[in-house]
């Protein structure tokens, strides 16, 4: 090789070096570089699996990666409890909402489920959400990308020392109907005069006058005397997940331990 030629590939070589070494590393498991789908969710199972319909028509039943709510038929009451919380809380965040999905190496459960990340309209991911806000452990039984392995145990940590949702042993301190509104989708406590009860085929719905507010008390539930003369008229104070629809403020009682009386 000739001196000049060597110079060459000398340089080359050593512009190509600059040039890789220079150049951003590219990050496989980052939110751009994963597959992305939207769709709708069209039903909650519960805490931690939905229901995605896509534009083509398609459903699928979607497992969150990495929480872990309790069980809808636990034998244990405290853990139904929180399992409705949890479900309660996804239903109000997501259901009939647009989302999307990014996944992780493996795409699909030994159920059949497609595990994924679930990203809100605001672009906030959704599984640590649940994590963060007391609803659901953080679930690294399974591999999945270490960033987002680091993130769920941080929101643990954070949710246990805050004392978020299940976290806390006691209920929340009680709010009034205008301090309560700041909440929504927050697992509170608010008090009450219930002006109106109406027994209906799955709850009873109790009323404030302004019929602003409004909370269903499971049918299942056995009180001291019949549900409609239990509450009419009484100072109440509810616990749960605030939810608003169309305007209405409205909380599911589930438990008889989620209403006590003035």
């Amino acid at each position: 090789m000739t001196r000049n030629a060597f110079c060459c590939v000398a340089a080359g070589l050593i512009l190509l070096g600059t040039v890789l070494g220079s150049a951003p590393a590219v990050h496989q498991n980052s939110e751009k570089n994963q597959p992305l789908d939207s769709g709708v969710v069209t039903h909650v199972y519960d805490g931690d699996t939905i229901r995605v319909t896509f534009a083509d028509g398609q459903a699928r039943r979607v497992r969150l990666i990495g929480v872990d709510t309790p069980e809808r038929d636990d034998r244990r009451e405290s853990e139904r409890y929180w399992a409705e919380m949890a479900t309660r809380f996804v239903i109000d965040q997501l259901l009939d909402k647009k989302v999307r999905l990014g996944y992780d190496r493996e795409r699909e459960d030994r159920f059949g489920r497609t595990l994924a990340f679930i990203w809100t309209e605001s672009g906030e991911l959704f599984n640590e959400r649940l994590i963060r806000r007391g609803l659901s452990a953080a679930f690294l039984t399974y591999p999945f990308r270490t960033d987002y392995q680091d993130l769920f145990r941080k929101a643990q940590v954070q949710a246990e020392r805050e004392g978020q949702g299940r976290w806390n042993k006691q209920s929340p301190p009680a709010l009034d109907l205008a301090a309560a509104r700041g909440h929504l989708g927050d697992y509170v406590s608010v008090r009450f005069r219930c002006a109106h009860a109406v027994a209906g085929r799955k709850y009873f719905f109790l009323w404030t006058a302004d019929r602003r507010f409004q909370v269903l008390v499971s049918n299942t539930i056995v009180w001291p005397q019949p549900a409609v003369t239990f509450f009419q008229g009484k100072e109440l104070t509810v616990t749960g997940i605030l939810e608003e629809q169309k305007g209405l403020l409205k909380l599911y009682v589930l438990f008889s331990g989620q209403v006590s009386r003035s």
